[in-house]
């Protein structure tokens, strides 16, 4: 739910009422609020054991914010259900390292640059767009 919502973006795009302004809790009763669904007014507690879904959040809100990749753009690539699958091996590790592994993860799943793809989404050869470049070079000259 929060990686459709709007949460997600107001958090994504550094909101500081988000990201600085709001609890875990206050988070999550508002994505579920904005859901449409009833939530019954329940007390915030706070856990000394931090569980594996409350690692993934933290996990997926440093990728998000350390790459500047949408949740959306993450979330193609590497389901929650495989990133909690990741938690036994990282939880206790530098974050760095969870990092370099959905680095690879993304890097396998979209194998192709951006430029590539909009090289060949517009039908353009490598040669046709480096032509391009140093023709558009020349015109500001």
């Amino acid at each position: 739910m929060f990686l459709v919502s709007d949460v997600s973006y107001q958090f994504q795009t550094g909101n500081p009422g988000y990201v600085a302004g709001k609890t875990g809790c206050e988070l999550v009763k508002e994505v579920i609020r904005k859901s449409g669904l009833v939530l019954p007014d329940l007390p915030e507690e706070m856990y000394l054991d931090k569980s594996p879904e409350y690692w993934v959040g933290f996990a997926m809100a440093f990728y998000q914010w350390y790459t500047g990749k949408t949740f959306q753009r993450i979330y193609r690539a590497v389901s929650i259900s495989e990133i909690l699958k990741m938690y036994p091996v990282f939880h206790e590790m530098d974050i760095m390292q969870f990092v370099s592994a959905m680095d690879e993860k993304l890097a396998a799943f979209y194998k192709e640059t951006n430029l590539k793809r909009l090289r060949l989404y517009a039908g353009l050869s490598q040669s046709e767009r480096a032509l391009g470049c140093r023709c558009e070079e020349l015109l500001e000259i």
